[in-house]
């Protein structure tokens, strides 16, 4: 060791002194030496990073150098040798102080469990520890000297310029191997830094492996353990669902056939006995949907669409569903939408009403007196987008705070005997959760026990701009400086009815009992019109309006009231009343009312414009005599669905499966096919592929009949050829509705071409309707002519609005197209597809459906065709639409 040879040399340099003898410059220059020697193995044992032991290494080579030299010179002068023999000795033992310390530092680096190497520039290691030794099983004399290539790590062409980025300050790791002494490869990952070293720059280099062999297992184990899970995921939403379909089908025959025996003529008891059969199957089918929902959403299959969604509609078509049952528990239902929130912005209709449907239905099941008030605002704008709030507050039994926590979870419910008393399957919330997450917003509750609980959620949307309608505008109604009396007991009521009125111009008065309103009647100077609501404590709206009309100055007031559905019309005379509406008032319903009113003077009572009622129709209007036929493999919902019809007024021919579908449509054409999804042999699916891609048949009108519900469900049955769905088990009015849709396409195809000729059309030719109904689909016009109200002008200026956003997905989709970027063709696809939908742009839609469909499948030529096609689709579209509008004077 270096510290012997040093000590011998001290001791010879001490012993020269004590004789008074010269010492033999031979003698010292071998002693010299030998310590030269020592320090040089020593640093080269892995040793030299110390930057203590080099300096003292070049201080002994400088010194024992220097007075070597003038030793040969001045032979014999003792007191140079003693200098030298001084100067010697303390360096020995800073040199020995120093040898201590390091072997400490390096006994830490042995203890390392990763293995550390130290490298030249150059790639040589020159510093291994002992668990590198370990790990590549070779000593560490064998690797000192060595070129690090024999370690493992990076090739030495990829080395050189890591090293190269760790000299200007960069760091480096990857997940590479070792490479042991049997060559076998050791998974590790590799830490390189370059070694500073005080101040100075050291052309050596720090390598840190860390032996991954263990955690590679445990990630294989947890891919493993992760891929099992969620195979048995989804086997499980699997499950459920054929198992909700299965019962679905039977449910189907339940529910349609008491649908129908409560048509026919019962006594009381058989109808209640009916009806108890009829409701339990509604309930049972709600718990079904929602394990359904919740497994879709479970096996990641939840979709939200993006397309112009009424957030009135939605509010009043969620108020339609639950009033029922709020008027039979006697429950005041109020909800209020206001004035600044858009006619419509881009969401999941069917999605947003699933959710108000959901908190609406919960918070009258759980509220016993009182009532439900749902509240509509903008929670916040951003450009053309907006955050729409929904609050829905009732005065139920509350929610002890720590149930509000896992309220939100799967199978939770706020306490354990809620299920026995108001049922349900704990799913309600939990999927109103994910659905609301689903379209950009969140949902939160605040409760108190015994006083009630509220519900928020915010929807996120772009403006789909839209015609507002005539009660959303404030200037220019004809109700303007109209002074009205509003009698009420609800203090809510009163303020939602007053927010209206006032929004039109019009000077409301309150009242909250019949007594305060006569006395208001006789102390004013005079109102254009009173709205009295009808259930009121001590004097009811029929009391307070004979009280009225016994006042000779308020007599000729047209009277308005307000009854729940429960308390029905009521039976005094009509003379009471101008107009009767039904609460929840819709406002737009109140404004046609009044301006009704307003409009006929005093000519006598005006009955209001309901929306959406049957009229009792019992039977559908179809143009000339259709052929049905249905395919349904199940013999109870073929005899609901033949029962069905016949109440109808129509008459069917039945199959058992798509086999049986496909040889009756070859042997005689129909005009309407009610098609079953799920059939044994062949399935509805196919069967329509067939019918479809067999040009020689006549094409019917096919209706999907499934208990698969979804958005994608549907998206399937399009994109297998067939017309219009319908969710089993259906109601009779469900039927209605989708062979009243086929009437009017109907319809719609046949009307006689005629229109504007010669000076109006300009000098070019008459446009072709074969032409413009090939791009442009009839149906779908006619649904904005609705929208509209049948007004040319504002269907020209609503489409003139949106039609820069199909241009815009049109692009948006070639752009995707053209990356080859499939994931972004599908999302754009879909975009596209529920705007072009909305415009009738019947090529557009196809190509889109096919697009997102298909995304994945389509070769990079496919893709390209699908480009052109896209581009001379939108052309055809806007041409035929502007012929169409030359033809119809739009």
């Amino acid at each position: 060791m270096v510290v012997r040879a040093l000590t011998e040399l001290r001791r010879v340099l001490e012993q020269a002194q004590r004789s008074g003898s010269s010492l033999d410059p031979t003698e010292l220059l071998d002693r010299v030496g030998e310590a030269e020697a020592e320090i040089t193995k020593l640093n080269l044992e892995a040793r030299a990073s110390n930057s203590e032991l080099d300096r003292f290494f070049d201080a002994l080579v400088a010194l024992a150098g220097l007075n070597f030299d003038h030793t040969l010179e001045v032979t014999g002068e003792d007191e140079r040798l003693d200098a030298f023999a001084i100067g010697i000795n303390a360096l020995a033992e800073e040199l020995q102080s120093s040898t201590v310390s390091l072997d400490y530092v390096g006994a830490i680096i042995d203890s390392m469990p990763d293995s550390l190497v130290v490298i030249e520039r150059d790639g040589t290691v020159c510093l291994a520890n002992a668990a590198t030794s370990r790990l590549t099983g070779r000593s560490l004399k064998s690797l000192l000297g060595k070129h690090i290539s024999a370690v493992g790590g990076p090739p030495a062409e990829e080395l050189e310029a890591i090293l190269a980025g760790l000299e200007l300050g960069e760091t480096h790791e990857e997940n590479s191997h070792y490479v042991d002494a049997e060559g076998g490869e050791i998974p590790v990952h590799l830490s390189l830094r370059h070694l500073e070293q005080e101040g100075r720059t050291a052309h050596r280099f720090v390598w840190v492996a860390t032996d991954i062999t263990t955690r590679q297992a445990l990630e294989a184990d947890l891919r493993q353990a992760r891929d099992i899970a969620i195979a048995s995921s989804l086997a499980r939403s699997d499950f459920l669902a054929n198992m909700s379909h299965e019962i679905r089908t039977p449910m189907n025959a339940v529910i349609g056939m008491t649908g129908l025996l409560l048509e026919t003529e019962l006594n009381d008891q058989q109808r209640s006995f009916t009806e108890i059969v009829r409701s339990s199957g509604e309930t049972l089918l709600a718990l079904i949907n929602d394990v359904l929902d919740f497994s879709k959403i479970e096996a990641g299959n939840l979709a939200v669409e993006s397309i112009p969604t009424s957030i009135r509609e939605c509010v009043e078509g969620a108020f339609n569903v639950v009033s029922v049952l709020a008027s039979e528990e006697g429950l005041e239902l109020t909800h209020w939408v206001e004035a600044d929130v858009p006619v419509a912005i881009f969401s999941d209709p069917t999605r947003l009403q699933q959710v108000l449907v959901n908190l609406l239905s919960n918070a009258v099941k759980f509220t016993e007196r009182g009532g439900v008030a749902v509240k509509v605002r903008i929670a916040s704008w951003e450009e053309e987008e907006c955050i729409v709030e929904f609050s829905i507050a009732d005065t139920g039994i509350g929610i002890p705070a720590e149930a509000i926590g896992p309220l939100f979870d799967a199978f939770t419910q706020a306490e354990a005997s809620t299920t026995r008393r108001y049922g349900g399957t704990g799913l309600g919330l939990a999927i109103c959760k994910r659905l609301t997450e689903a379209m950009g917003g969140r949902i939160a509750v605040e409760s108190e026990v015994g006083v009630g609980s509220t519900f928020r959620f915010t929807v996120r949307g772009r403006i789909a701009h839209n015609v507002r309608p005539s009660h959303l505008v404030s200037d220019g109604s004809p109700l303007t400086g109209r002074r009205v009396l509003v009698v009420d007991d609800s203090a809510t009521n009163l303020e939602i009815l007053c927010y209206w009125l006032n929004l039109w111009g019009v000077e409301p008065e309150t009242a909250n009992s019949g007594q305060e309103a006569l006395r208001l009647l006789d102390t004013a100077d005079g109102y254009d019109c009173a709205i009295l609501d009808m259930n009121m404590p001590g004097m009811d709206g029929i009391k307070l309006a004979e009280a009225i009309r016994r006042r000779p100055e308020a007599a000729s007031i047209p009277l308005v009231m307000l009854t729940s559905l429960s308390q029905g019309r009521p039976s005094a005379s009509p003379s009471l009343f101008a107009a009767v509406l039904t609460k929840p008032v819709k406002p737009s319903n109140l404004f046609d009312c009044l301006s009704m009113l307003y409009s006929a003077g005093d000519a006598g009572p005006v009955k209001a414009r309901q929306r959406g009622g049957s009229g009792g129709e019992e039977t559908v209007a179809l143009p000339g005599q259709v052929r049905i036929l249905i395919a349904e493999d199940n013999s109870n919902n073929q005899m609901v669905a033949k029962l069905s019809l016949g109440r109808l007024g129509l008459r069917a021919d039945i199959v058992a499966d798509g086999l049986e579908a496909l040889r009756a449509v070859r042997r005689s054409p129909y005009d309407i096919i009610l098609m079953d999804v799920h059939m044994p042999r062949m399935d509805g699916l196919e069967a329509s592929r067939r019918i479809r891609e067999n040009p020689s048949l006549a094409q019917p009108h096919i209706i999907a009949m499934t208990a698969s519900a979804t958005v994608q469900d549907r998206d399937v049955c399009v994109a297998a050829g067939m017309d219009d769905f319908i969710s089993k088990p259906y109601r009779l009015q469900d039927l209605r509705r989708v062979l009243g849709r086929y009437a009017e396409a109907r319809r719609s195809a046949e009307m006689p071409s005629e229109g504007p000729r010669g000076a109006e059309l300009g000098d070019d030719a008459e446009p072709d309707s074969g032409l413009y109904t090939a791009h442009v689909d009839i149906a779908a016009l006619d649904e904005l002519r609705i929208l509209v109200e049948g007004d040319p002008e504002k269907l020209a200026s609503f489409i003139d609005e949106i039609l820069p956003g199909l241009v815009e997905a049109v692009d948006l989709v070639d752009a995707a197209c053209e990356r080859g970027e499939r994931q972004a063709i599908r999302s754009t696809a879909h975009t596209l597809k529920s705007v072009a939908g909305t415009l009738g742009a019947r090529g557009i839609v196809e190509l889109s459906r096919e697009l997102e469909s298909r995304a994945e499948a389509i070769e990079e030529d496919g893709l390209q065709a699908k480009r052109k096609a896209l581009h001379d689709a939108l052309r055809g579209y806007l041409s035929a639409l502007a012929d169409l509008r030359k033809l119809e004077g739009w």
